[in-house]
């Protein structure tokens, strides 16, 4: 039987790795004078988003700068992971709309009713940056959510995105814009 602490240590170890990839830094902030008993804080470090490569929809398949890997795994596959579905979603959304039905479950494509998925995301602009936020996984009921931050237009926004389990491969579910 695994003791209490081991899904806590778990869950940290998969968010610092979730971290690593992201871009999101941690920056020391200089001393307040405090003693040493007051935790010093840590604020993200400032970046510079850098943007997504846009598409007008027309020639090649895949856009110009777009590396195949963007949208699946290294090996052309789909992703296997719901945060990396979210995330071939949001850059299909700026690099190869066509491309975002692939990720929808079949519920939510019935919802759409022949809309473009992008309605789906309540904006309608460049993404300037995104990055992974929180996650979580229920492998007993099939499903879960991840949470993206973005910045859009110089704004700074966040979508949940709840994914299913469905025929053996995690898509979309559900956006919540917050």
């Amino acid at each position: 039987m695994r003791q209490p602490g081991f899904l806590f240590l778990l869950c940290i170890t998969l968010t610092i790795i979730a971290c690593s990839g992201s871009g999101l830094a941690l920056s020391h902030q200089p001393s307040t004078g405090m003693d040493a008993s007051t935790p010093t804080p840590f604020q993200p470090a400032a970046t510079v988003p850098r943007p997504l490569p846009t598409w007008n929809g027309q020639g090649s398949d895949t856009p110009e700068g777009i590396p195949p890997e963007a949208l699946s795994t290294s090996d052309g596959a789909y992703p296997e992971t719901p945060e990396k579905v979210a995330q071939a979603f949001l850059i299909a959304s700026q690099v190869a709309p066509a491309e975002m039905e692939q990720y929808l479950s079949e519920s939510l494509k019935k919802q759409l009713n022949g809309s473009n998925p992008l309605s789906l995301l309540g904006f309608n602009a460049p993404i300037e940056g995104f990055a992974l936020q929180t996650g979580s996984v229920s492998l007993e009921t099939g499903s879960a959510s991840v949470d993206f931050g973005l910045q859009i237009g110089g704004e700074l926004t966040r979508r949940k995105f709840n994914l299913t389990f469905e025929n053996e491969r995690w898509v979309i579910s559900g956006v919540e814009i917050y």
